[in-house]
């Protein structure tokens, strides 16, 4: 279903259907827009206006009128600024309210961005015989918006600037003496009221009737037609009809009509206008991309759906500012609904826009097994010219360098071994008079690299079958060479768009055998932006041959981007806060859009989203001066990242549009807004080029790293005895160290890349480790903050120093009741008898029932210390210091 954005129906709040007309009798000419008949022709009589809504009926109907603009008379024509059904950008027309026929001047020269396409109002200046339009724009230089004012050559619709009035205008009339009135509508206590200006013939604007107390409904339809004198002037709002007495500075509302009008005028137009020749097309290419991919099915055959999403993101000038690749994650029972972050690309550009590098990170466990983003070898490095052409890219093999004929196409690619600085390939190009490759010849150092190319392309400039071979001796003809072929690719398309592609290879006898295709099938009937990617391989072993399909295919989602670059453009800044820890301040503007309908800006950090603004939380964290909205990304890791936004907009379907929900005091013509109809979408287009930003905050470490105690612990039998060291360790923590969000002390011996204790308080400074080897290692601490973490010094740690510093060693560790030495001081775990034995076996000191024991009294010596309850013994060789 086709998507249209609010975008073509307003420019800044202004209403795009207004006019003008000239003066004559009490009888009034108009049309009755409507997107489902096209604009209808009526009429009656302005004076029959009263208490009861006057009926008006329809007459001819302008079927390919979809949406009326503005028009008025000129002499026995009427001209008008209307959208052809099935034409996003409007036409230059004439309607005659006579015959009921249509004829298109120029329907070429109004496509977005250029004059005339927001034109909402027209007014014809009997005096200077000049026909006139008004467009509403936002004048950047005033940082306000504005109204441009431009005549009209009637024959072919070119519109040439005259004046940039201040402020925004509904609709324009003349007043048949060479100036022109203007109607605003001014907003004042949820209320609009109509209000009058005077043009003169050198474009000063003046308040021509004040009007505080006569109030309108707000609509899209608007007209303005003065009377013979001058002196009145009529303002048609939708179905109100209001009078202005310039020369008594009143204003009156004279009634209502039964259905809305637009372009309303005092002449009954009789003749037809002709067609302009020779018009250019000045309708943009139409800017398609990838937004999203999804792979479906798995190798396994256990994945029902997607498996895995990629998302892609585009700036204004249609470069790609990164992509991050999603997997869909497991449970015990089987596939998740979650998805979780894999890898990421994110360029570098230069200060000219050029993209310098391609780099891609892996999400894991790589800071001491805290997740981040790591770099992989997979990136990519560009070098410019001074006229921004590519002249070399490095990969992670190979080195590329591109040569350039005087015209700027591509002459010659040459392929170099990275490592080698060899060259491997070489490649040269020939293009026809309209810049397409129609042949290319490669060269290199294997046999597979020497073939020669020639490409076909169908009249939209696709290519649709590149064809090689290669150059061999003709051994039918000695001293000649013949071609033999060795590839064949095939493009085919619907709609411009990408349907089938096909390769081919060549057997022994020339003949091409299938090899390999994919086919694109629309998830909706026709609908090539969202399409099934289905690749298959050619099965042939003599006996049988069929297409075999591969186990995954895919899912390519596209986004139609025409147009939109102006609407959604943004501009960004990133700076570190000078005051707070690792804090960023994002600083973004509005897109001209977003003012004028829903939108949401979604903020990405290195590709990844976040967070999700509302316009409310814009409006909220703007800058009244600078109407920059501020943004804080806080306590980040110390590192470099990405930032970029992408505006989100509401999008309608044609349903959507078809009816129109009114409200109370408004006539919206047919337009739903999100809050009338929740099935409206928000959809994103280009987002903002990337800011660099580096945090970084000096992180303090544990300093004092000592060893200061030691246990072994032997268990099996005398022949086999097994001994386990643990070291005792102890620190100090800096004194600020709960400053930077402190998470943890993790302990970490030799090379070991996993952490052997972990120390969640702060005000913890030891800890007992059990070493995996029976052998000399190193000990060191990591200090986890939010901001990142620190590195404290290595410390030696000796397996002799162990039994030194410890003197204890566990003989027997089977009973229940455990105990701890430190300072010949026994700590048991719970009420036990307490043994001590000399090492000539003689019993020198025992308590019963106790929970500690201090052995200061006894000499310095070796002893056996056994620890009895119910039965159960646990046994300690220590050594009383």
């Amino acid at each position: 279903m086709k998507k249209y954005l609010l975008s073509s129906l307003f420019v800044l709040g202004l209403a795009l259907y207004s006019t003008v007309a000239a003066w004559a009798e009490n009888v009034v000419y108009g049309l009755m827009p409507s997107s489902t008949y096209g604009a209808r022709t009526t009429s009656f009589d302005i004076d029959a206006l009263g208490a009861t809504a006057l009926k008006i009926t329809p007459e001819f109907a302008f079927e390919n009128a979809e949406e009326f603009k503005c028009g008025t008379s000129v002499g026995d024509k009427y001209y008008a600024f209307v959208v052809n059904r099935g034409v996003d950008a409007p036409a230059f027309v004439t309607l005659n309210f006579t015959t009921g026929k249509m004829v298109v001047v120029n329907d070429k020269s109004f496509t977005y961005g250029k004059p005339g396409f927001g034109a909402n109002g027209m007014a014809y200046d009997e005096a200077n015989e000049k026909l006139y339009t008004i467009e509403g724009v936002y004048d950047e230089s005033l940082d306000a918006p504005a109204t441009k004012l431009y005549s009209v050559d009637t024959t072919n619709g070119t519109l040439t600037e005259v004046a940039t009035l201040n402020d925004s205008y509904k609709a324009i009339a003349s007043d048949h003496k060479g100036g022109f009135y203007l109607v605003k509508v001014v907003s004042k206590d949820r209320k609009y009221y109509p209000v009058l200006y005077k043009v003169s013939a050198d474009y000063k604007v003046t308040e021509a009737v004040a009007n505080t107390t006569v109030n309108c409904s707000y609509t899209t339809f608007n007209s303005l037609v003065a009377s013979k004198d001058g002196n009145t002037v009529y303002y048609v709002a939708g179905k109100s009809i209001f009078a202005f007495d310039v020369t008594a500075g009143t204003v009156e509302k004279k009634g209502d009509l039964n259905s809305n009008i637009a372009g309303v005028t005092f002449g009954k137009s009789s003749a037809d206008g002709v067609a302009a020749e020779n018009i250019p097309d000045d309708k943009p290419a139409a800017k398609r991309f990838l937004v999203m991919r999804r792979i479906y099915g798995s190798v396994m055959g256990d994945v029902p759906d997607d498996s895995k999403r990629t998302y892609y993101y585009y700036n204004v000038d249609g470069k790609e500012v990164g992509y991050a690749n999603y997997g869909r994650l497991y449970t015990d029972l089987g596939t998740s609904d979650n998805f979780n972050i894999v890898d990421i690309a994110k360029p570098v550009f230069d200060e000219n826009g050029n993209i310098v590098a391609r780099n891609t990170y892996q999400w894991g466990q790589y800071d001491f097994l805290d997740y981040t983003f790591k770099k992989t070898p997979n990136c990519v490095t560009y070098k410019y010219n001074e006229a921004g052409q590519l002249v070399s890219d490095t990969t992670s093999l190979y080195y590329h360098e591109y040569i350039y004929n005087e015209n700027g196409t591509l002459s010659i690619l040459n392929t170099y071994n990275k490592y080698t600085k060899k060259l491997s390939q070489s490649i040269k190009y020939t293009y026809d008079e309209k810049g397409n490759v129609i042949s290319y010849v490669s060269d290199g150092n294997y046999d597979y690299q020497k073939y020669n190319a020639e490409i076909d392309y169908d009249e939209n400039g696709n290519k649709i079958e590149e064809y090689q071979y290669q150059v061999v001796d003709d051994p039918n003809m000695p001293g000649s060479t013949m071609n033999k072929s060795k590839q064949l690719e095939s493009w085919k398309y619907v709609d411009n768009c990408l349907a089938e592609y096909q390769r081919f290879r060549y057997d022994d006898k020339g003949n091409a055998v299938p090899d390999f295709k994919t086919v694109y099938e629309p998830v909706v009937e026709g609908d090539y932006n969202d399409v099934y990617a289905r690749d298959s391989s050619y099965f042939d072993n003599g006996k049988i041959s069929k297409w075999m399909g591969e186990s995954t295919y895919s899912r390519y989602t596209y986004a139609d981007f025409t147009d939109m670059e102006k609407d959604t453009y943004m501009e960004l800044t990133a700076e570190v806060d000078a005051k707070a820890y690792n804090t960023v301040n994002l600083k973004f503007t509005m897109p001209q859009l977003g003012g004028i309908q829903k939108c949401k800006f979604v903020i990405y950090r290195d590709c990844t989203p976040i967070d999700t603004l509302s316009l409310e939380d814009f409006v909220t964290n703007a800058d009244p001066e600078t109407g920059l909205c501020t943004y804080q990304d806080k306590l980040l890791k110390n590192g470099t990242y990405d930032y970029f936004i992408q505006p989100l907009f509401t999008a309608y379907s044609d349903d959507m549009m078809a009816a129109d929900i009114d409200e109370p005091g408004i006539d919206d013509g047919g337009v739903v807004t999100p809050e009338e109809n929740p099935e409206a979408e928000w959809i994103g287009y280009y987002s903002t080029t990337p800011v660099q930003v580096t945090v970084y905050t000096e992180l303090p470490a544990v300093t004092d790293l000592a060893l200061t105690g030691g246990e072994i612990k032997t268990s099996g039998s005398i022949a086999n005895l097994q001994k386990t060291y643990y070291a005792g360790l102890s620190w100090k923590n800096p004194e600020n160290i709960t400053d930077y969000g402190f998470k943890k002390n993790s302990i970490y011996l030799g090379m070991q890349k996993q952490s052997l204790a972990e120390i969640t308080k702060a005000d913890s400074t030891n800890v007992n480790v059990e070493l995996a080897f029976e052998e000399d290692t190193e000990a060191y601490v990591v200090t986890s903050y939010a901001l990142g973490y620190a590195v404290s010094d290595t410390i030696a740690i000796k397996i002799k120093a162990i039994e030194n510093a410890a003197g204890v060693e566990g003989v027997t560790v089977d009973g229940a009741v455990k105990a701890t030495f430190a300072n010949n001081t026994i700590t048991l775990s719970d009420n036990a008898t307490v043994s001590v034995f000399a090492a000539n076996g003689q019993k020198v000191y025992e308590e019963n029932n106790v929970t500690s024991v201090s052995l200061n009294n006894l000499p310095a010596a070796a002893y056996i210390v056994c620890v009895e309850k119910n039965g159960n013994v646990n046994a300690y060789k220590y050594r009383v210091k």
